[in-house]
Protein backbone atom coordinates (compact mmCIF):
# COMPACT_ATOMS: atom_id res chain seq x y z
CA UNK A 1 0.00 0.00 0.00
CA UNK A 2 1.81 3.35 -0.81
CA UNK A 3 1.27 6.14 1.43
CA UNK A 4 -1.05 7.97 -1.09
CA UNK A 5 -3.64 5.34 -0.25
CA UNK A 6 -3.09 5.27 3.30
CA UNK A 7 -3.93 8.92 3.51
CA UNK A 8 -6.65 9.94 0.73
CA UNK A 9 -9.55 8.21 2.69
CA UNK A 10 -8.14 10.12 5.86
CA UNK A 11 -9.41 13.43 7.70
CA UNK A 12 -5.62 13.83 8.61
CA UNK A 13 -4.31 18.00 8.22
CA UNK A 14 -1.96 17.42 5.95
CA UNK A 15 0.72 19.28 3.93
CA UNK A 16 3.38 19.42 1.30
CA UNK A 17 6.78 19.48 2.18
CA UNK A 18 9.23 21.44 0.36
CA UNK A 19 12.21 19.03 -0.95
CA UNK A 20 15.77 19.34 0.05
CA UNK A 21 17.62 22.67 -1.62
CA UNK A 22 14.46 24.40 -2.84
CA UNK A 23 14.04 28.29 -2.12
CA UNK A 24 11.37 28.65 0.03
CA UNK A 25 9.41 31.65 -1.33
CA UNK A 26 10.21 33.40 1.78
CA UNK A 27 13.38 33.63 0.15
CA UNK A 28 14.70 30.55 2.13
CA UNK A 29 16.81 27.05 1.38
CA UNK A 30 14.35 24.22 2.02
CA UNK A 31 16.30 21.39 4.31
CA UNK A 32 13.61 18.87 3.61
CA UNK A 33 11.00 19.14 6.39
CA UNK A 34 9.39 22.77 5.45
CA UNK A 35 5.92 22.58 5.57
CA UNK A 36 3.96 24.60 2.68
CA UNK A 37 3.26 27.98 5.06
CA UNK A 38 -0.54 28.20 4.72
CA UNK A 39 -1.02 24.29 6.07
CA UNK A 40 -0.20 25.78 9.61
CA UNK A 41 -3.23 28.08 9.83
CA UNK A 42 -5.56 26.16 6.89
CA UNK A 43 -6.24 21.96 7.17
CA UNK A 44 -5.48 20.91 3.87
CA UNK A 45 -6.68 17.72 3.26
CA UNK A 46 -4.65 14.71 1.86
CA UNK A 47 -6.34 15.32 -1.87
CA UNK A 48 -5.04 18.56 -1.76
CA UNK A 49 -1.00 17.75 -0.68
CA UNK A 50 -0.86 15.11 -2.58
CA UNK A 51 -1.95 17.62 -5.75
CA UNK A 52 0.19 20.61 -4.92
CA UNK A 53 3.22 17.02 -4.78
CA UNK A 54 1.62 16.09 -8.53
CA UNK A 55 1.63 19.15 -9.75
CA UNK A 56 5.15 20.12 -8.68
CA UNK A 57 7.43 17.44 -8.29
CA UNK A 58 10.26 19.37 -8.03
CA UNK A 59 9.38 21.43 -5.46
CA UNK A 60 7.66 18.85 -2.97
CA UNK A 61 8.86 15.95 -2.22
CA UNK A 62 7.08 14.70 0.45
CA UNK A 63 3.49 14.54 2.58
CA UNK A 64 3.04 15.66 6.00
CA UNK A 65 0.60 15.46 8.41
CA UNK A 66 0.00 17.36 11.58
CA UNK A 67 -0.24 14.89 14.81
CA UNK A 68 -3.24 14.91 17.48
CA UNK A 69 -6.97 16.30 17.07
CA UNK A 70 -6.34 18.08 14.10
CA UNK A 71 -6.03 15.07 12.38
CA UNK A 72 -8.80 13.25 14.50
CA UNK A 73 -6.47 12.15 16.74
CA UNK A 74 -3.72 10.61 14.81
CA UNK A 75 -0.63 9.80 17.22
CA UNK A 76 2.13 9.46 14.98
CA UNK A 77 5.13 7.07 16.56
CA UNK A 78 8.29 8.39 15.31
CA UNK A 79 11.18 5.59 15.92
CA UNK A 80 14.39 6.91 14.45
CA UNK A 81 16.50 3.72 16.23
CA UNK A 82 16.37 0.29 17.78
CA UNK A 83 12.94 -0.82 15.26
CA UNK A 84 14.25 -4.70 15.99
CA UNK A 85 14.20 -3.45 19.74
CA UNK A 86 11.07 -2.36 19.98
CA UNK A 87 9.40 -5.24 17.72
CA UNK A 88 10.44 -7.61 19.58
CA UNK A 89 9.44 -5.79 22.98
CA UNK A 90 5.98 -4.81 21.91
CA UNK A 91 4.90 -7.04 19.11
CA UNK A 92 1.13 -6.55 18.99
CA UNK A 93 1.71 -3.12 19.17
CA UNK A 94 4.13 -2.77 16.30
CA UNK A 95 1.91 -4.65 13.10
CA UNK A 96 -0.34 -2.11 12.06
CA UNK A 97 -0.05 0.64 9.80
CA UNK A 98 3.16 1.79 8.87
CA UNK A 99 5.90 3.49 7.04
CA UNK A 100 9.41 2.20 7.02
CA UNK A 101 12.46 4.50 6.63
CA UNK A 102 15.23 3.79 4.09
CA UNK A 103 17.16 4.79 7.40
CA UNK A 104 17.85 1.53 9.33
CA UNK A 105 16.02 0.77 11.86
CA UNK A 106 13.50 3.25 11.76
CA UNK A 107 10.13 3.82 10.96
CA UNK A 108 6.73 5.97 11.58
CA UNK A 109 3.68 4.06 12.99
CA UNK A 110 0.45 5.59 12.49
CA UNK A 111 -2.36 4.94 15.11
CA UNK A 112 -5.78 6.84 15.60
CA UNK A 113 -6.37 7.21 19.30
CA UNK A 114 -10.53 7.48 20.51
CA UNK A 115 -11.32 11.01 21.48
CA UNK A 116 -12.33 10.10 25.11
CA UNK A 117 -8.35 9.28 24.84
CA UNK A 118 -7.24 12.75 23.93
CA UNK A 119 -6.95 14.52 27.04
CA UNK A 120 -4.59 11.76 28.25
CA UNK A 121 -2.16 11.90 25.47
CA UNK A 122 1.03 14.01 25.34
CA UNK A 123 4.46 14.50 23.29
CA UNK A 124 7.36 12.07 24.47
CA UNK A 125 10.81 13.54 23.10
CA UNK A 126 13.40 10.98 21.82
CA UNK A 127 15.49 11.77 24.96
CA UNK A 128 12.43 11.22 27.36
CA UNK A 129 11.84 7.71 25.61
CA UNK A 130 15.56 6.61 26.08
CA UNK A 131 14.65 4.35 23.31
CA UNK A 132 15.21 5.65 19.91
CA UNK A 133 11.47 6.95 19.41
CA UNK A 134 8.96 9.96 19.90
CA UNK A 135 5.69 10.24 20.57
CA UNK A 136 4.42 12.80 18.55
CA UNK A 137 1.05 14.55 19.47
CA UNK A 138 -0.60 17.61 19.01
CA UNK A 139 2.43 19.44 17.70
CA UNK A 140 2.47 22.56 15.37
CA UNK A 141 5.01 21.29 12.93
CA UNK A 142 4.39 19.20 10.14
CA UNK A 143 6.15 15.83 10.06
CA UNK A 144 6.90 14.28 6.85
CA UNK A 145 5.91 10.93 6.14
CA UNK A 146 7.35 10.99 2.86
CA UNK A 147 5.75 10.04 -0.66
CA UNK A 148 7.59 7.53 -1.96
CA UNK A 149 6.58 8.19 -6.19
CA UNK A 150 8.71 11.18 -5.63
CA UNK A 151 10.98 10.84 -3.23
CA UNK A 152 14.08 8.47 -4.23
CA UNK A 153 14.76 5.65 -2.05
CA UNK A 154 11.24 6.72 -0.12
CA UNK A 155 9.44 5.09 2.52
CA UNK A 156 7.44 1.72 1.65
CA UNK A 157 3.93 1.71 3.16
CA UNK A 158 2.87 -1.22 5.40
CA UNK A 159 -0.63 -1.72 6.75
Amino acid sequence: MSLSEIIKPRTWATCPVYRKGVTTPSGGTAEGKQPLGRSHNTDLAPAASLHYCEQNPEIYGAIGAFSGPRSGGLLILDVDAQLGVLKRKYPEDLNGVHIQSPKQNAAKYLFRLPEAEWAHVSDISLVASGEGWEALWGLMRCLPLRWGIHDPGGYNSHS
